[in-house]
């Protein structure tokens, strides 16, 4: 009975919710660039595919479920739906009063048109420039690693090399940032560059996007780049969209994302087998990127330190605990340089700062946060870079920094959203230095650029 209350709910909030989304760049028609919405609902996808997992199987049955009590799985189930609907409804609603989606539109003739490509050229560029200038440095001058590379020439463990960089290393979390949003940038412009058929361009790009994208040693940022490089690839070329191309195209997609991902887990895992790969994927796809909810639900986790973390540059003054990485050491029961961080939906933080008030008040919290910093990165793209880069890049940008399965502090003073802007303010200067010898379609530098 549970499973079954379950599902129609889900069903019922994608079936209202979807048809609701229309005109919002939350809509999935309303043309090819409605495909950068996929990447909030593949988040989605994550948040409930545990809710149902769990309304099948026991928390035994799940490695990654440390302290949950049974007896409170359904209940945690139930909070997660009311959380995301609340969120995902009033979300909407403030779309479509405020930021309707053909605010968004281009048509193909505009992306390669000569001025706009250049603008999309400077932007790209001076983005890619920042993230290979910092990585370089880096390696060079703070003790940080390139994970991967190190792991197929040195034989070194990924995990092992990730964990020195992040507790051994000199390098701030703001830098690994300015390389995240540089390989996203990557992604999009080698994709661009391959459909201008600049090959040359694109096998630079494509290769510079994989390294930065592969610098952490994290699985996620690989396979989503492969993953941004294909739907951008669709958007810009805009095929004819059938049922034969689909069918044929998707298992060769899936088949490759997942010989990728086997590939990127055997670097950690020395040992992996078919069977292993299988319940990894069980474990951390199907249940880990919730399993923080129904652990912090299960056990009380809460202090009201962990507020702290919602303050901007609050990390200058006060040296103040994060929730995510609290709550995997006392699940986990190891060693704060042996771990990472536990992944939850937002309602876990905001239980964990403020206890069940600011739990059921955060869905609205999230909702108004998120029209917040879709403004304000709108506007601060068309304002640095021009209208033509907004259309492109807004949507891809803002749907991977904004992750629903992260936390809910970065977003209460929009801390994450200042963050990003400074990274486009950097962005901004590597422009204006990079401008004189910008690319375009069929040289590898030129020297004649009009002024943005």
């Amino acid at each position: 009975m549970e499973l079954i209350f379950l599902t129609l709910a889900i069903l019922a909030i994608f079936g209202i919710g979807l048809s609701f989304a229309k005109g919002t760049m939350l809509s999935v028609s309303e043309g090819h660039y409605s495909i950068w919405a996929f990447l909030f609902y593949k988040e989605v996808v994550l948040i409930f595919s545990p809710i149902v997992l769990l309304a099948i199987y026991s928390v035994d049955n799940f490695h990654v479920l440390k302290m949950v009590k049974q007896d409170l799985v359904f209940t945690i189930s139930l909070w997660v739906v009311f959380s995301f609907a609340a969120y995902f409804f009033l979300y909407i609603l403030l779309l479509r009063l405020i930021f309707r989606s053909n605010l968004l539109f281009v048509e193909r003739d505009e992306l390669f048109d000569r001025v706009n490509e250049r603008k999309i050229y400077l932007f790209s560029i001076a983005a890619i420039s920042s993230g290979l200038i910092l990585l370089s440095c880096s390696i060079l001058f703070l003790g940080y690693e390139h994970a991967f590379l190190a792991s197929i020439i040195m034989g070194k463990n990924v995990l092992h090399v990730r964990l020195e960089n992040v507790y051994a290393s000199s390098l701030p979390t703001q830098i690994s940032y300015v390389i995240s949003v540089s390989y996203w940038v990557s992604a999009i412009f080698a994709a661009y560059l391959l459909l201008s058929r600049n090959k040359l361009g694109f096998l630079l790009v494509f290769s510079i996007g994989m390294i930065l994208a592969s610098a952490g040693g994290a699985k996620a940022p690989v396979v989503q780049y492969i993953m941004l490089f294909v739907m951008a690839y669709v958007y810009i070329s805009r095929p004819r969209i059938s049922v034969f191309k689909v069918l044929f195209y998707l298992p060769l997609y899936m088949i490759l994302l997942l010989t990728l991902i086997y590939y990127v887990v055997s670097l950690q895992v020395p040992d992996l087998d078919l069977l292993r790969f299988l319940k990894y994927l069980f474990d951390r796809l199907g249940i880990g990127q919730m399993a923080g909810v129904y652990e912090t639900l299960s056990i009380g986790f809460q202090s009201y330190e962990y507020g702290w973390h919602m303050i901007p540059f609050a990390s200058f003054f006060v040296d103040y605990p994060v929730f995510s990485k609290e709550l995997m050491l006392f699940t986990e029961k190891r060693e704060f340089s042996d771990t990472g961080v536990k992944n939850s939906l937002f309602i876990a933080e905001a239980f964990g700062i403020g206890g069940t008030i600011l739990m059921v008040v955060s869905p609205f919290v999230m909702a108004f946060a998120y029209l917040i910093k879709g403004f304000l990165l709108f506007y601060s793209l068309r304002c640095l870079f021009g209208s033509i880069v907004t259309r492109v890049y807004f949507m891809p940008i803002f749907f991977l920094s904004t992750s629903l399965t992260g936390d809910f502090s970065s977003f209460v003073f929009q801390k994450g959203t200042i963050l990003l802007l400074l990274v486009l303010g950097l962005f901004y200067l590597v422009k204006l230095v990079v401008q004189p010898f910008v690319l375009n379609r069929s040289n590898v530098f030129v020297a004649t650029v009009p002024k943005s």
